[in-house]
């Protein structure tokens, strides 16, 4: 379970098990982030249950959410998209940290995070990157 799960943990609990065995059932991202990850297993979900999940992570500063559904309409696959998407653009506002609003910040190794201002400062990025 992801340090600092909180109200998400039965949530993410169940996300993680739609990960397959064999690909390691984590979630790579700090807690600002868990109500977007939750949000998009529920709509997405509520399209397909049986969708599987390879990855939930930060790279770049930003969410990614690679999934497979389990349909072969292509109305779905677009849908899933989409979706995904839209949670994808939500993190680049969103600090990972606190799930505040913030923005894309840098560190002085040049690591990038979407950060609220307190976090950042809290941790010594800067912003903007």
């Amino acid at each position: 379970m992801p340090e600092g799960a909180g109200p998400y943990a039965a949530r993410l609990e169940a996300l993680l098990r739609r990960i397959p065995d064999g690909w390691g059932r984590w979630v790579s991202c700090d807690a600002g982030w868990f109500e977007l990850i939750v949000d998009l297993d529920a709509a997405l979900s509520a399209l397909d249950p049986d969708y599987r999940v390879e990855q939930v992570k930060e790279k770049f500063g930003t969410l990614r959410y690679y999934c497979t559904p389990t349909s072969e309409d292509a109305d779905v696959w677009c849908r899933f998209d989409d979706l995904v998407r839209v949670a994808e653009d939500r993190s680049a506002e969103t600090c990972e940290r606190c799930g505040r609003p913030g923005r894309m910040c840098r560190s002085s190794m040049r690591w990038l995070k979407t950060l609220c201002r307190d976090c950042a400062a809290a941790s010594g990025y800067v912003s903007p990157a």
